[in-house]
């Protein structure tokens, strides 16, 4: 069974941000959602559907490569670090 990801962080500019986490696409295997707040557009929300498990995540996010990333990141104006839920799909009959 695979979980949903979601990370909810804060950013100063979100254009700026999403120029620079469309440009560090090739470093992700996952293939992430982006949301933004519709009150406050520089809070992003950011869903992977499919990761196998919490650990896997937990493995990749604390990866040399991806703590580089979010180093990168943060210079293009993260404010916060990501709140991070993991979630489970629930099968609900007949639905």
């Amino acid at each position: 069974m695979s979980i949903i990801v979601q990370l909810t962080f804060d950013v100063e500019d979100f254009d700026a941000w999403l120029e620079q986490f469309i440009a560090a696409a090739p470093t992700r295997s996952w293939d992430p959602m982006v949301h933004r707040d519709v009150d406050n557009p520089n809070k992003v929300v950011v869903i992977i559907d499919g990761f196998p498990s919490k650990e896997a995540f937990i493995e990749e996010f604390r990866s040399p490569e991806r703590t580089a990333v979010r180093k990168e990141q943060q210079k293009a104006g993260n404010t916060s670090f990501p709140v991070v839920t993991f979630l489970e799909k629930v099968e609900i009959e007949g639905s």
